[in-house]
């Protein structure tokens, strides 16, 4: 008769963080099935270096408004901890049309479009969830 063994606790403050943080997408990606689709992360290299502080700044305000969108399920904005000039934005939309209809809202058009496109190299990939 084999006994089945019980799972290792995490033994470090980080593995637990890690395991939580999976359970929550995971329970996050199942809760959504199938809406759970639209991926797109971006990095966005700041041209100047003088303008890295005024890009965050409104990379925050915009962040905190396309949170705040119907079909948005993430919006990350992070900076590089090594090249403070380089930032990635990871968005995760219920469907390519609530990304389509974020575009012609006011975080796009009044802040991102305007006061940071003009400022940084962009390079979007738009991504498949895979887990």
């Amino acid at each position: 008769m084999h006994t089945a063994t019980p799972p290792k606790k995490p033994t470090t403050t980080h593995d637990q963080k890690r395991l939580t943080n999976r359970a929550a997408f995971q329970f996050r990606r199942e809760d959504l099935g199938e809406k759970f689709m639209f991926v797109i992360n971006v990095i966005l290299q700041v041209n100047n270096a003088d303008d890295v502080s005024e890009v965050r700044d409104n990379l925050r305000r915009a962040g905190q408004l396309s949170r705040t969108e119907p079909g948005c399920h993430l919006f990350e904005v992070c900076q590089d901890q090594s090249n403070p000039q380089t930032f990635l934005l990871c968005e995760r939309w219920e469907s390519k049309q609530a990304w389509e209809v974020h575009r012609e809202a006011e975080a796009f058009t009044t802040i991102y479009q305007p006061l940071v496109l003009p400022k940084v190299e962009r390079t979007p990939y738009f991504c498949d969830l895979i887990e």
